[in-house]
């Protein structure tokens, strides 16, 4: 786990990494609201799609997906 802060505390990012390197999440935290990004790869260490989930509760629905469809990503929303 990495995290980083700006000296004033309104900004804050944590990335979370798998055994391989490859970035599982990242929660970016500003004036207190926090917005996580969750990542899945396949069995090659490539990226297959990210989420964007909104405020700070495990139960939010994601706000975007993508999905990688080679050679781009596709948006699904919800």
């Amino acid at each position: 786990m990495e995290e980083q802060t700006r000296p004033e505390g309104k900004l804050a990012v944590t990335f979370e990494y798998d055994v391989n390197g490859n970035r599982l999440s990242q929660m970016l935290t500003i004036a207190g609201v926090t917005e996580t990004t969750t990542y899945t790869n396949d069995a090659l260490d490539q990226l297959r799609s990210f989420s964007v989930l909104p405020g700070a509760g495990s139960e939010a629905e994601p706000r975007h997906t993508w999905y990688v469809v080679l050679p781009r990503f596709r948006r699904h929303l919800r």
